[in-house]
Formats: C-alpha cells, sequence, structure tokens
C-alpha cells in the first residue's frame, strides 16, 4: 500500500505523516508498515542540535498510524476516528536517527465494541527499538466524547481534543486494501460492510459485501454473514454460525447459542442458514447437538417475534412461522409452511410440504403436507387448499389429493385400509406419491412421528 492509498484511509498530512509504505497486510490480524528517517526531518533541527535522534512521541505516533490502519481497515467504520486511550509498557531500546528505517509491525489482539488493542513493535535494521501496548478507541468526531463516557473511558484516557490516529474517511476497506486486492484491480466488488462502533465483531468473523453490523451486536469467531445481511442492535451471533445473502435480522435475536440439551458437551456443531430470510425481534435459533451436526434454515423464510428453532432442525424454503411458536429439538419443517402463533412443537415432528397450523395448537405427530392442523393436540382438521392453489397444484392434482384425504380422514377406514382403497381408486400424481409417501413413513416411526426411531 503506497502514499495514496494510505492517505485516504489516514487523515493525516505532511509534516505528521509518519507512515511511508504498508509491506504487508492481514486484516483483522496484522500489519507491517515502513517510515524512512530523513536528515531533512523538521525535528532534527532541534532535537538535539549536533546530535540529532528522533523525538520519542513521534516514533510513537508513526507506529500508531500503522495500527490505525489495521484497525479500522478491519472495523471498516467509514467517517470514524480512532483516538489514543492508552500506551502501555513502551520501552525505547535504542536511538533512531538519520538515514533509519523504522519497521513496524502491528498484531491485533482485542476488538471489542469502540475499543481495540494492539501489540506494536518497532524495529531498525532488525533490531528492536521500540514496542508497547496501544489501545484505541473508535468513534465519530461527533459522539466520541457521549461514548467515551459510556464505555468507563476517563478524560486522562482520551482528552476532549485529542487528536485522531487515523479515519477512513469515505473509502475504507473491510477485508483487503486496494492495493493488494485478490484480484490484483484494486476495484471494489460492492458496498463494503459497515460496523457500529459499539459493536463487537471478532477479527475472524468474514462478512461480505454490504453487511451491516448495528449498534451493541456481537458477532463471534468462525462466524459467516452474507452479502447485504443486516443486523440491526443488540444482536448475537455465535461462532460456527453462517447465515446467507439478504438477510435482516431484527433486534435482540440470539443465533447460534448452545442448545438446551443435557446431551450436549461442548463439540463442535453449527447454525446454517440460507438467503433472504427474516427473523423478528427475540427470535432464538440454537446450534445443533452431536458433533459435526448442524440447525439448517432454507431460504425466504420468515421467523416471527419470539419464535424458537431448537437443536438439530431442519426448516425449508418459504415458510411463515408465527409469533412466539416454540419448535423443539429435530423437528423438521418442509417448504411454503403457515404454522400460527404461540403454537407448540414436539421434539421430532415432521411436518410436509404447505401444511397449515393453527395458532395455539400442541402439535405432537406429524402433520402431512397439504392438511391444515389444529388442537390440543393438534388433529387434521381439512386441507390447505387455498394453499396448494397458490403453490401451483393444478385443479386435477387438488382433486386427486381431496380424493385421498377423504379416505384417510373421513371414511372411517384405519389408515391401511384407506392407503389400499387411494392407491386402487384414485390416479397417481406426484403430489399424491408424495402425500402417501409420507404416510407410509409416518407409519415406520414411533407414535406418530417419522423421525422418531420405534424402541
Amino acid at each position: 500500500m503506497g502514499w495514496d492509498e494510505i492517505t485516504k484511509i489516514l487523515p493525516h498530512r505532511y509534516p505528521l505523516l509518519l507512515v511511508d509504505k504498508i509491506t504487508e497486510f492481514e486484516p483483522g490480524h496484522r500489519i507491517v508498515g515502513i517510515k524512512n528517517v530523513t536528515a531533512t526531518e523538521e525535528f532534527f533541527q532541534g532535537h538535539f542540535p549536533g546530535h540529532p535522534i528522533m523525538p520519542g512521541v513521534l516514533i510513537l505516533e508513526s507506529m500508531a498510524q500503522i495500527a490505525g490502519i489495521l484497525i479500522l481497515v478491519t472495523r471498516n467504520t467509514p467517517g470514524a476516528l480512532s483516538f489514543f486511550a492508552t500506551v502501555e509498557k513502551a520501552r525505547f531500546k535504542k536511538p533512531v536517527g538519520p538515514g533509519d528505517t523504522i519497521v513496524t509491525e502491528a498484531t491485533l489482539d482485542v476488538l471489542r465494541g469502540p475499543l481495540a488493542k494492539a501489540t506494536v513493535v518497532g524495529r531498525v535494521d532488525g533490531e528492536i527499538v521500540v514496542e508497547g501496548e496501544y489501545t484505541f478507541f473508535t468513534a465519530t468526531a461527533a459522539d466520541s466524547q457521549t461514548i467515551i463516557r459510556a464505555a468507563g473511558a476517563s478524560a486522562m484516557d482520551v482528552p476532549q481534543n485529542a487528536a485522531p490516529v487515523s479515519t477512513p474517511q469515505t473509502v475504507a476497506q473491510p477485508q483487503t486494501p486496494p492495493a493488494i486486492a485478490a484480484n490484483g484491480s484494486g476495484a471494489a466488488k460492492g458496498p463494503r460492510p459497515q460496523i457500529h462502533p459499539t459493536a463487537i465483531v471478532s477479527p475472524k468473523a468474514q462478512l461480505a459485501d454490504g453487511v451491516v453490523v448495528g449498534p451493541f451486536c456481537i458477532v463471534e469467531e468462525d462466524v459467516r454473514l452474507g452479502e447485504n445481511t443486516s443486523l440491526e442492535s443488540y444482536v448475537v451471533i455465535k461462532r460456527g454460525t453462517q447465515i446467507g445473502r439478504n438477510c435482516r435480522v431484527f433486534p435482540h435475536c440470539a443465533i447460534g447459542h448452545e442448545p438446551q440439551d443435557a446431551k450436549y458437551k461442548g463439540e463442535d456443531t453449527r447454525v446454517i442458514i440460507g438467503d433472504g430470510n427474516i427473523f423478528r425481534e427475540m427470535v432464538t435459533i440454537h446450534r445443533a447437538t452431536g458433533d459435526g451436526e448442524a440447525t439448517i434454515i432454507g431460504h425466504n423464510n420468515m421467523f416471527m417475534a419470539y419464535a424458537h428453532l431448537g437443536h438439530n432442525c431442519s426448516v425449508g424454503d418459504n415458510n411463515m412461522i408465527s409469533n412466539s411458536t416454540g419448535i423443539s429439538g429435530h423437528v423438521t419443517i418442509e417448504d411454503r409452511v403457515v404454522i400460527g402463533g404461540f403454537v407448540g412443537i414436539h421434539q421430532f415432528v415432521h411436518i410436509g410440504k404447505m401444511a397449515m397450523v393453527g395458532g395455539l395448537s400442541k402439535v405432537v405427530q406429524d402433520v402431512p403436507p397439504f392438511c391444515m392442523a389444529d388442537g390440543r393436540p393438534a388433529d387434521i382438521r381439512g386441507l390447505n387448499t387455498r394453499g396448494m392453489r397458490r403453490n401451483g397444484i393444478t385443479p386435477e392434482e387438488r382433486g386427486q389429493i381431496s380424493s385421498a384425504y377423504k379416505l384417510l380422514y373421513r371414511s372411517g377406514l384405519n389408515t391401511s385400509q384407506a392407503m389400499e382403497r387411494i392407491r386402487a381408486e384414485v390416479p397417481p400424481s406426484e403430489p399424491l406419491d408424495y402425500l402417501t409417501s409420507f404416510i407410509d413413513r409416518v407409519r415406520e416411526g414411533r407414535l406418530g412421528r417419522q423421525d422418531e426411531s420405534p424402541l
């Protein structure tokens, strides 16, 4: 990274721009930069005549500017400023004079809310001349004092007139600076991630272009957020969570926490979420139990406020799960299902596609596709005719499903007898075959749940 790129990130200019070049850069981890100390530097005129030595405070400033580039590019907070909070354990081991080149290496140790800590070492000819532990505070110029007070920093830590260490201005880079972009072109692929200064984002999290992380959110390591996904505020995304593109997570959601399962012993499990999902306020989604297992959600689902999805669940596409629904572990919900509010779903229940479950229901057995269930415990009440019509089931196919439904639930026949009649009397079709296959699997399971193995 040369002068052009550096001045797009740092606000400093001559004579207080004390970085000449960035030679190595691993956003979120480390950076190496250089400062060439020439005999024409202004400070040598008076420090000291006849014995020129670079002032220690300017060596610290040069090192801070390099660390500031690392922090601001990692955080990607356009328009923010990084202020000195503390410099600890600073040790000056050798003087720096004309002709020396200071090679500064900064390693990011902590990135927590607006605070960042880095270990910074300056070397000349391979020998350490200065080392120290820096703490920075990142905030916009307008709200820096408000956030500093909220964070508990004292006026001595960050004085009111503190000078900014660095700022990304309008072209901050989230992962790779333009001079060392993977494709070598330096061209931006899209809007860069926006991280609020009060958010806590692990340097080991992966944020795609267009991601927005709002106030007081927490994003842990080994988290991946897809393009244009937004976390509004007070959202917690735990390690091992993957969220796809164009998802929206409303305030106070918690995704990827440990399962409420006594069998869970800390094994490596995950939450995998597809594209276009909406999670309204207070939604909770738990990681799986069992090493290598995952709780999986497909695409374009809506989880309304206070809904809970337990461990090892599998949710398909285009489902509507209403307020305060509680879904136990190992539940499967296929596609285009509508679940009413305040529903409780027993573990290992399997709900077929285009089914509907009425509000306040207690679901302890599988709900076949195309059917409506309601009650405590829920029973099959009818067919979701409108849902089938909306989702492309033809009139002929709806008629076949209706005939099968009447034999299964309205004829007085047991399930075996009804299935024999269906296969003998109702013309086959893909939706009908799917329904009868679902019923067959339920009969092979336990207590009306196909995914729960018989004892």
